[in-house]
């Protein structure tokens, strides 16, 4: 499943070699449980109902010769009565079984199994790791091609690894997610996909699908390192100074102590619209919240934009 959405990338790049954070995981925290995904990963917390299970969705990235996107979903239910991992997965196969063609038991252990079935035409190969707190079951699964299953299976099992249940007297998640690295944090709506590189982009942000255009929002994270002092606004300055000798019909739109909007044409000769919100750790370290959108589209997602950004915490 790839994801269409506009980047105007590369466009601050003139300042200086940025200094990030070298860990390589990310840390999912939800109301229910947290858990650590790798480098390259990303998180949505979907509101869609899958026969009555609110779902986290974790994806891998895309790698060159694949055509399938890996992924590994969280789902909770609730059960009548209590029953041990093996009973659950027992009774679970028998359910995929019953669901899914071609149906087969490979491997099982104490709280896990994996097999292979067509889904959705799909041939493909899953894990599915059991946790049970009281009569609430929560349902990792991690999905492949029969292909792509190995390279991803460790990754799998080292995310169940991390997947820890919190005490909450809630029984259901909340739309809001949050992603924690090194040194900063930021709380995500339902259905927004955030992805964590260890890189110049520390998140990669994309908005659900606009039924209008059919293209996704986006928004990114930098850390930005500089050899002198400036303030929230005097930084903004240089990227007003520089944006218009690189950037097609920049113009600005409006702009406070630690924001501004413009408009511009970007490489694919498309007419957006951008907010870039500031947040400082120190007088040389700054974080840069760029976010992108059609320029029709753009009130569209203002308020979301906003609502990210106040989530961010530096630390």
């Amino acid at each position: 499943m790839k994801r269409k959405f506009f980047v105007l990338a590369g466009i601050i790049a003139f300042i200086s070699a940025a200094v990030f954070a070298k860990e390589d995981v990310m840390k999912v925290d939800t109301n229910l449980f947290s858990l650590s995904i790798p480098e390259g990963w990303g998180a949505m917390n979907s509101s869609e109902i899958v026969r009555g299970r609110k779902l986290l969705c974790l994806m891998a990235p895309i790698g060159e010769d694949e055509n399938f996107q890996s992924n590994l979903n969280i789902t909770m239910e609730q059960m009548p009565v209590k029953c041990s991992e093996k009973e659950f997965l027992e009774n679970g196969a028998n359910d995929l079984a019953i669901l899914f063609p071609n149906f087969k038991i490979l491997e099982t252990g104490k709280n896990y199994h994996v097999y292979t079935a067509t889904v959705n035409g799909n041939n493909l190969k899953q894990v599915q790791f059991i946790k049970i707190k009281d009569k609430t079951v929560y349902v990792l699964t991690g999905t492949s091609t029969l292909d792509d299953f190995d390279s991803h299976y460790d990754e799998f099992k080292n995310i169940f690894k991390t997947f820890k249940l919190k005490n909450s007297a809630k029984s259901s998640l909340d739309d809001i997610v949050e992603l924690t690295v090194k040194d900063c944090s930021v709380k995500l709506p339902a259905e927004w996909f955030l992805q964590y590189e260890n890189s110049a982009h520390v998140f990669n942000i994309y908005s659900p699908v606009n039924k209008k255009s059919g293209l996704r929002s986006s928004g990114y994270l930098i850390k930005e390192t500089l050899d002198k002092e400036y303030s929230a606004k005097e930084y903004l300055g240089l990227l007003e100074t520089y944006y218009p000798m690189a950037i097609e019909n920049f113009h600005i739109i409006s702009s406070d102590e630690n924001s501004h909007v413009y408009t511009a044409t970007n490489g694919d000769s498309v007419n957006i619209k951008e907010k870039q919100f500031v947040q400082t750790a120190d007088k040389k370290t700054f974080y840069l919240f760029t976010f992108t959108a059609l320029e029709d589209e753009y009130d569209t997602y203002e308020d979301s934009f906003s609502t990210i950004v106040e989530s961010l915490r530096v630390q």
